[in-house]
Order: structure tokens, then C-alpha cells, then sequence
């Protein structure tokens, strides 16, 4: 199936799942619906290497600077918990290092060369936004990623191009349901899943595991 395609059909299924009355209904009926699913990593490419993750965000964002860094560790969290053998370089050395670097924010292979990354992960976050009406909250987002090897002379080896991230895929979540910085949080994190997810081994069904929460955290 489509990854796409399945996305919008897990969140089509929360939608019913929000009519079951407890955390373990919701289980079960996921579980008898939608088994588990194992997906292969896209790129595999990143174990036993030591890795940078660097997000980029537009400008025009709010706090553009706290958004990308946010997603980045998100990310790279994901990839140090579930990648076998990777060794990450932690998001305060790369503080450390624009601190005492001329880097201008537009070639993510600068940083890779500075900490002697064999592998860097960029993200291009290309837009990011929180529709949000007096009743709901959409959030979509623009991105790219493009895994590059240092020691390949900074070679793109990996690229995900042009992707699109609608949260949830089907429907919207109530503002009197949640404030907007939670809403913003689990959104981000689904931008973070969807992203390492090319990486490792993973349960097809995340995405619906992932918006359970909005039904029974409230």
C-alpha cells in the first residue's frame, strides 16, 4: 500500500475508534483491523555510522530557529533509539559548533565536515503550518530530506524529495480539545516519524498508535 494511502486510512480508522470507550478497546480494534505490519527502511545506510541530523527551516516561520532544532532532535532521537549500531552527534555539539563557525545556515554538509560526521541527514523544511479556526486544528507540512556521505565527499546517497504531511490526514482536531502547542508538539512528532521511518524497521501502523494519543490524553 501506498504510504500515503495508508496514513489517510489509519486516520480514517481513528475516527471510529474515537466512538470505543477505553485505551484497551482501541487497541484491540486497531489490532484486529490493522495487524502488525513490518516496513523495510528505505536507506539503511546510516548503521554503524556517526550521524548529524541538521533541519533547516524556512524563515518565515515563527520561531523558525526553535522549530527546526526541535524536529531535529526529535529525529534524532527516533534514529539513536531504533537504527542499529548509530552513534549520533547530539544537537548542543552542533550549538557548539555554530557558535565558533562562519556557517550560513544553507549547506548542511558544513556541519557534517566540522564534527566529522561520516553521514548527515538534512531536512529542508520548507513550510509548516497551523491552520487554525475558532472550532479546529489542521497542520501541513513541506518538506525534503537528503541523507549525504562525508566520506564520500559529501555525495548525496539518499533523497526524499517533496513531501507532504497533512495532521491529521483526515479531519481535524478541536482547539477545546487541546491547546495550540500541544497540537504543534504531536504534530511535530509525526513530522519526525514520518521522517525516520526511512531509516529503520518499523510498524506500519505508528501513525494510528501515534494519534491515539489525542483520544484518550486529552
Amino acid at each position: 500500500m501506498d504510504r500515503n494511502n495508508h496514513f489517510r486510512r489509519s486516520f480514517a480508522l481513528l475516527i471510529l475508534l474515537t466512538l470505543v470507550p477505553t485505551t484497551g478497546c482501541l487497541n484491540l480494534v486497531a489490532t484486529l483491523l490493522y495487524p502488525p505490519n513490518e516496513v523495510q527502511a528505505r536507506y539503511k545506510g546510516l548503521e554503524e555510522q556517526k550521524v548529524v541530523v541538521v533541519c533547516i527551516a524556512s524563515p518565515s516561520f515563527r520561531s523558525e530557529t526553535d522549530t527546526s532544532r526541535n524536529l531535529a532532535v526529535m529525529v534524532e532521537k527516533l534514529l539513536g533509539a531504533n537504527v542499529p549500531d548509530i552513534k549520533i552527534i547530539a544537537q548542543q555539539k552542533i550549538d557548539d559548533w555554530q557558535d565558533t563557525s562562519n556557517w550560513d545556515r544553507l549547506d548542511a554538509r558544513k556541519v557534517g565536515k566540522g564534527l566529522n560526521a561520516d553521514m548527515v541527514v538534512a531536512i529542508d523544511l520548507a513550510h509548516l503550518e497551523i491552520q487554525e479556526h475558532p472550532s479546529m486544528y489542521k497542520g501541513k507540512a513541506d518538506f525534503s530530506v537528503t541523507v549525504y556521505d562525508m566520506n564520500e565527499k559529501g555525495k548525496p546517497t539518499y533523497e526524499a524529495t517533496d513531501q507532504t504531511l497533512d495532521f491529521p490526514a483526515n479531519g481535524t482536531f478541536s482547539t477545546a480539545s487541546l491547546t495550540e502547542d500541544k497540537f504543534r508538539r504531536k504534530f511535530m512528532q509525526s513530522i519526525a516519524v514520518w521522517i525516520a521511518h526511512d531509516f529503520y524497521n518499523h510498524n506500519a501502523h505508528d501513525y494510528l498508535a501515534l494519534d491515539e494519543t489525542f483520544v484518550t490524553n486529552k
